[in-house]
């Protein structure tokens, strides 16, 4: 890409699938421009397809949102131009970050929403994690996040990739909703399922053959996986011992 605006003008309409309404010239105009036309609804929270501002004296940069995970990190694509090189490349930060993956020199000014927006993660809302679904991308190495739960129907508005790991909140058509999202969803087809409280063995079913998994790690005849043990922590208590076996028994019995 021969600059940083090319490629995210090029990068909003692989994402809206239209020709996006976007300022025709510098970088540093960008934001102020949408404010000014109000094409799209723009602020200073950060979410998953918008594009990232900066001014600073004589020009500008922008870049793009690519993913936001659970824990507040944000991945930013950037194109750009030097003396010698064209070149794309990644850029990280933080949720909380004021100049987010730019240089020190950069002025911020916002984001641009072309997207779900009314997405975004809100302070003010406590998630319980432990109640949803978490899975992994673990049969593709790049899965499509789509506006709806059909292949067929919804068009692609981002990706994740291998190894990627997310939360859902509801499923529809082997889709999963990912959560604090208005309308991202993945095909489930292509992830395994690695949160099921007590599925020691990861199988999707919770059986006793968990808890005598369990029992036997605990006794030293087996040896558990990471992912296993986030699994064997049923109670939640940050510790797998075996009241997280009587927990399993517990659930298995109908009596929790």
């Amino acid at each position: 890409m021969p600059n940083c605006t090319a490629y995210a003008y090029g990068r909003a309409y692989e994402i809206l699938q239209t020709e996006p309404k976007l300022c025709p010239y510098g970088a540093g105009e960008w934001y102020n421009y949408n404010k000014r036309y109000n094409y799209y609804d723009y602020g200073q929270i950060p979410k998953v397809g918008a594009i990232a501002c900066w001014g600073y004296n004589g020009g500008g940069h922008v870049a793009v949102v690519e993913s936001i995970d659970n824990d507040g990190n944000i991945i930013l694509s950037n194109s750009a131009w030097n003396n010698y090189n064209l070149f794309f490349y990644l850029t990280y930060a933080q949720i909380e970050d004021s100049n987010p993956g730019g240089s020190s020199w950069w002025t911020f000014q916002g984001y641009i929403y072309l997207i779900n927006n009314e997405d975004g993660l809100n302070e003010n809302e406590v998630i319980d994690y432990d109640n949803l679904e978490q899975y992994k991308v673990d049969k593709a190495q790049v899965l499509n996040i789509r506006s709806g739960p059909s292949a067929e129907k919804y068009h692609k508005i981002g990706y994740l990739t291998y190894g990627d790991i997310f939360y859902i909140d509801k499923t529809e058509n082997n889709f999963g909703h990912i959560i604090n999202t208005k309308s991202n969803w993945v095909c489930l087809d292509y992830c395994t399922l690695i949160n099921k409280k007590g599925d020691i063995n990861q199988d999707g079913i919770l059986q006793i053959q968990d808890a005598t998994d369990l029992q036997s790690y605990l006794s030293e005849r087996l040896i558990l996986t990471q992912e296993q043990l986030n699994n064997a922590d049923v109670n939640r208590d940050n510790k797998v011992n075996i009241n997280d076996v009587t927990k399993i028994q517990r659930i298995l019995a109908e009596l929790d």
